[in-house]
């Protein structure tokens, strides 16, 4: 990275520490209610989602482009869901609207090396804890997944 780019980034940080985020600068989209696990503890599933329909990925790339058109700064996205990861072409699409993006995860499904993006996977304690409240053999499976990026910055909240 050049200097000048340099000083350009350290020039816009120091802007929030100043004036803090432009409004309209953070979102965050439900991409599915549908989930490849049913854990015991999800906040998700405490309602019935069985009836909402899904936007397709169309109709989504509208909207995105609707409030760039807008002159949002759409800085900073976090993909949720259910399993964000089971419409994993609407966050490639859609991912590309925004500086950086956060995708919360269980982290079961093949997760893509994708530039600009920081991946929240859920570890809810202790492996033998973990298998009680999600389902044995899955907290392996989620190490195993997060090797296959390495380059990728990974956050992992323990409840």
């Amino acid at each position: 990275m050049s200097f000048a780019k340099k000083l350009r980034r350290l020039a816009k940080t120091g802007r929030f520490f100043i004036s803090g985020l432009p409004k309209y600068a953070v979102g965050s989209i439900d991409v599915t209610n549908r989930c490849n696990l049913r854990c015991e503890h999800c906040y998700f599933f405490a309602e019935d989602h069985d009836n909402e329909r899904e936007l397709s990925v169309e109709k989504w790339i509208e909207k995105l482009e609707a409030m760039k058109a807008a002159g949002h700064p759409m800085m900073l996205c976090t993909w949720v869901g259910g399993e964000p990861m089971v419409r994993k072409q609407l966050i490639e699409v859609g991912r590309h609207y925004f500086q950086h993006n956060t995708i919360v995860t269980n982290g079961t499904m093949e997760l893509p090396d994708w530039p600009n993006c920081t991946w929240v996977v859920s570890i809810d304690g202790t492996e033998e804890a973990f298998a009680r409240m999600r389902a044995p053999g899955i907290y392996q499976k989620i190490k195993r997944m997060c090797r296959t990026i390495p380059n990728s910055i990974f956050r992992s909240p323990a409840c």
